[in-house]
């Protein structure tokens, strides 16, 4: 005998269709079919798929997406009480490549749990966009994945407002009493300047982002813990073209310039390393020049650049993981803050 739980044999109509399948498109009964499970199978691995092994569950997805069958969200919503759908909020970055991987990331972590994401954008000025928040306070969404997020000067982060489970991504705003997810910039500046130490570097400049930004207080800790007792300089920097174009014009008017310029963001380390070079500065020979992000122009300036890699796609599934539990309800101490690691890509600036 076969039991089928009570969720699914509710949902079969009484002409034995799946009552809340597009009208016209394959049945949940077609499905099971094909698949050659059980009807409850099917429902399982559509709507609960960690109820389901891996082998069947994957079997009954690659069978219904074939078919064209798709269950209807807004009958799901109202049994289940849960959309589905979580929203990523973000700023309106100009590097896109780097969002579109971590989203990449995310999206993918979703699908197999069988949620849906939406993506809602901060104003230029990050602030929040009242519409994308009632959005979320309205029901249609399960949770939110805050992106690089900056606290405001004042008031609450409006991710708060929603009282929904949310995750903050690439900023730590742990101290909210949001668990986050954030790249180990620390680690990863500490482990560059240490190789440029090792190859003989002795006087380091460092080019830097903007001081309030988080990326940047951590990517400067791990340069300073690295640095040591060298002769360091620091020099202001706001991750724009324009201030690494800023900075080569600083380093050729020293009497006694860095063999070393460690940079807060490719974007810089690119404008810099072309001004240098316009100005007859041998590149790695008379300074090395580093990165962060791994931003795509990295691998064709001339020369290309060092950088550290964020493993983004990674940043992304991570959160999306997180945040499925506190859907959940799952909550444990580690969940605070999770660390993500980068890699050091070598190429020919250093």
């Amino acid at each position: 005998m076969e039991w089928i739980d009570s969720a699914a044999e509710n949902d079969v109509s009484e002409d034995g269709d799946k009552a809340d399948s597009v009208i016209g498109a394959a049945r949940l009964i077609d499905v099971a079919s094909e698949a050659g499970v059980a009807i409850a199978t099917v429902s399982r691995a559509l709507n609960n798929p960690g109820r389901v092994n891996a082998k069947t569950r994957d079997k009954v997805i690659a069978v219904a997406e074939r078919l064209g069958y798709s269950s209807n969200v807004a009958a799901q919503t109202l049994r289940s009480g849960k959309s589905r759908i979580i929203m990523a909020v973000m700023p309106q970055w100009s590097q896109s490549g780097i969002l579109e991987e971590i989203l990449k990331g995310i999206d993918s972590e979703l699908s197999r749990s069988r949620y849906s994401m939406i993506v809602g954008k901060l104003n230029a000025d990050r602030t929040a966009d009242p519409r994308v928040f009632d959005m979320a306070r309205g029901g249609l969404v399960d949770g939110v994945i805050a992106i690089a997020n900056e606290p405001p000067a004042e008031g609450n982060l409006p991710a708060l407002s929603t009282s929904l489970p949310t995750v903050g991504l690439l900023i730590d705003l742990s101290s909210y009493g949001i668990p986050s997810v954030v790249t180990d910039d620390a680690a990863s500046l500490s482990e560059l300047t240490s190789s440029l130490i090792a190859e003989g570097r002795r006087y380091l400049a460092y080019l830097s982002g903007p001081g309030s930004n988080y990326h940047e207080q951590e990517r400067y800790r791990g340069f300073e813990e690295a640095a040591g007792r060298l002769r360091t300089v620091r020099v202001e920097g706001d991750y724009s073209f324009e201030s690494g174009e800023n900075a080569a014009r600083w380093y050729l008017q020293q009497a006694e310039r860095p063999d070393a310029i460690v940079c807060a963001n490719d974007r810089m380390a690119i404008a810099l390393i072309d001004a240098l070079r316009r100005a007859g500065v041998k590149i790695p020979e008379q300074v090395a020049v580093t990165g962060f992000d791994d931003i795509d122009i990295a691998r064709y300036c001339v020369p290309t650049l060092t950088t550290v890699r964020p493993s983004v796609e990674d940043l992304g599934a991570s959160s999306a993981r997180l945040l499925l539990q506190l859907i959940k309800g799952v909550v444990s101490p580690d969940m605070k803050r999770r660390m993500v690691t980068g890699r050091i890509v070598r190429r020919e600036s250093f």
